[in-house]
């Protein structure tokens, strides 16, 4: 049997081990490297450091690590027997940490929006990688936010005030360390101005003490300001309005200034009084109608703000329907039947107190005829003074014109004696004849409109288009009238006995057909518009209509008394008035007499 210890042989398998094994080592902690070998007898062991002797024995410990101790450490085993030798090498790396991080900036403080902002990471130690990080999270480049090639620099594009705090991270293979927290003073605002009232209602009533006060988030704080028509009221963040009053009503504009970044920006609040109601009327175009024929227009006025209104019949609430219109201070009944005879009233109020006015509206049936006036006749009086009275009520009072031409046997009447109508449209003259008629002439001027002689019909090329006739009773339709129509027509018809009998009608232009668009235009910033006539501030209502920006004001239904118009542009800091602008209005002529 033989015996393995015996065998000579070696040294083969050499191998370092080092203690910590790590890539490097930092300086000032301990390591040891240890060397181990196959061999027979057992080897003797030398150490070399980058090719020189350095000791004798296995293992090799190195304290309080120092770059010098960088380099190649060689371990070489030879056995006496043998007289053979092997050796193995191991590299170490010893590094110095990287010290604690500083961060600095470009700048001390910045504007908001308009400033970019630089910051710079610097850290001693051998091999130095940074890491930039924002409320717990790694920065990476994109958007605001750019890193240098080496990662040391931070650049913010546009800074805002939410932006930080920053911290840095400094590392290399043995240690890493972070900054201290870099809050950026970022000034900013002011922002958009908020105005709190106290008490918060839409209108106030007369004698309450009002409290207006203004915020606006901004570094350094912003200044504030009170404006009223564009004039400084006050300044600070409160308004004082004790007892307030309808004088006080306006639209008050808070203005926020910020002395460094020199922004001004402002935001506004209406301040609005209940005015009490009072001087309620309530006005009819027509007291005495006669049912199916004519319409009544109702119109509720009054003083106030804020202003509800109800209409009442006979002290019940009215109810529309397919004759009976109710918009706002309007009604409007048409036709007219012997059941709306009977008291209208209006009732007018807000949260301060409320009036009412009330008319008495007597409704006529047709008579029937038992003297010598044909039932026509008797009609077309009727209809004719309230038509009178009806336009009167506009433009002063009419006359009605009726032309008797002969016998008394047969009469003509015209359903009214003058016809208003706008440019544009359809006049309709209207006649009654007593008898049944053969034939007749509508003249205008002395010239023929239309001559028939039942079934025949002789019209004159200027008026082929616009004439429409009933032979039955020789009333007549004129289409799309203009100015050159303004003016008497006069109807003369036949009857079949031969009788001839006359009337006139006169025709005339109106007011009230057209809408007015005026708009006011004025350059500046935060530009508010106010609206007068005669001196008195125009507010929603009515014929009047102001757009959502009070640039536009739109007249409905333009009356010669409209005007003239002023517009007021204001901001905060300044106001101006327009000239005066007067419209150029067509209406009918008034004769100056009561209906």
């Amino acid at each position: 049997m033989i015996n393995l210890n015996c065998l000579l042989d070696g040294p083969e398998s050499v191998q370092i081990s080092v203690s910590p094994d790590q890539a490097a080592h930092a300086s000032g902690t301990d390591a040891s490297l240890t060397c181990s070998a196959v061999s027979n007898p057992a080897p003797e062991y030398q150490w070399l450091f980058n090719g020189l002797f350095q000791q004798s024995g296995q293992q090799v410990v190195i304290a309080a690590l120092g770059v010098n101790d960088t380099g190649s450490y060689t371990c070489q085993v030879f056995n006496n027997v043998t007289k053979r030798s092997s050796s193995s090498s191991r590299n170490i790396t010893v590094l110095t940490p990287v010290s604690t991080p500083n961060i600095t900036s470009n700048a001390s403080s910045f504007i908001e929006h308009n400033d970019t902002v630089v910051l710079t990471c610097v850290a001693t130690g051998p091999d130095v990688s940074y890491t930039w990080i924002e409320d717990n999270s790694v920065i990476s480049n994109g958007g605001r936010l750019e890193l240098s090639a080496t990662n040391n620099t931070l650049t913010i594009t546009g800074v805002l005030r939410a932006d930080g705090p920053f911290t840095c991270r400094a590392s290399n293979a043995v240690s890493a360390k972070t900054s201290e927290p870099f809050p950026l003073n970022v000034f900013y605002g002011p922002d958009i101005p908020i105005i709190i009232p106290e008490p918060d209602t839409p209108a106030y009533t007369p004698g309450t003490d009002v409290t207006l006060t203004c915020y606006a988030q901004s570094k350094p704080a912003a200044m504030l300001s009170w404006y009223l028509q564009g004039v400084l009221v006050q300044s600070g963040d409160k308004l004082n309005i004790p007892n307030v009053s309808s004088k006080h009503i306006g639209r008050y504009v808070c203005q926020a200034f910020n002395d460094v970044t020199g922004r001004y920006i402002s935001s506004s609040i209406e301040i609005d009084v209940l005015e009490p109601v009072g001087n309620v009327s309530l006005r009819s175009t027509n007291s005495h109608p006669v049912e199916q024929r004519d319409s009544v227009l109702l119109t509720c006025s009054s003083q106030g703000t804020h202003l509800k209104l109800e209409w009442f019949f006979n002290n019940h609430p009215i109810q529309q329907n397919d004759r009976i219109t109710v918009s706002g201070d309007i009604l409007l009944i048409d036709p007219v039947n012997v059941a709306d005879t009977g008291v209208y009233k209006c009732i007018v109020s807000n949260g301060l107190n409320n009036g009412s006015a009330e008319t008495y509206l007597e409704v006529f049936s047709v008579p029937e005829t038992r003297s010598h006036l044909t039932p026509g006749a008797v009609a077309g009086i009727v209809v004719g003074l309230i038509a009178a009275c009806l336009i009167g009520g506009v433009g002063g009072w009419l006359i009605a014109r009726k032309t008797s031409g002969g016998s008394q046997r047969f009469t003509v009447e015209p359903a009214q004696s003058d016809v208003y109508v706008c440019i544009g449209g359809d006049a309709e003259f209207t006649v009654r004849p007593s008898s049944a008629i053969s034939s007749g002439t509508w003249e205008f001027k002395s010239k023929a409109i239309v001559q028939w002689l039942a079934p025949n019909l002789v019209i004159p090329p200027e008026y082929k288009s616009r004439v429409d006739l009933n032979f039955t009773s020789g009333s007549l339709v004129l289409r799309s009238v203009n100015e050159s129509d303004n003016g008497d027509d006069t109807v003369t018809v036949t009857a079949v006995g031969g009788a001839q009998e006359s009337a006139t009608i006169t025709l005339s232009f109106i007011e009230h057909c057209d809408t007015v668009f005026l708009t006011c235009v004025a350059t500046g910033p935060d530009v508010s518009y106010t609206w007068s006539e005669d001196n008195s501030v125009i507010s929603n209502g009515g014929r009047l209509e102001l757009s959502a920006s009070n640039t536009t004001l739109t007249i409905t239904g333009v009356l010669q008394s409209d005007g003239p118009f002023t517009c007021r542009a204001s901001s905060p800091v300044s106001a101006k008035t327009s000239e005066s602008f007067q419209l150029n209005v067509f209406y009918q002529p008034s004769p100056g007499h009561p209906c």
